[in-house]
């Protein structure tokens, strides 16, 4: 079992699961901080 800490640091994919609203909120209830930041960028 892993006990994190409030500011601990979630690293992921930039899969759909992780962008969404739901996910993004759950980490911020836990005061935990996402490393990628916003949706994947679209290739042209």
């Amino acid at each position: 079992t892993y006990q994190l800490s409030a500011g601990s640091v979630v690293h992921s994919d930039r899969g759909g699961q992780y962008i969404g609203k739901a996910f993004r909120q759950t980490l911020a209830d836990h005061r935990f901080r996402q490393s990628m930041t916003g949706p994947p960028e679209r290739s042209p």
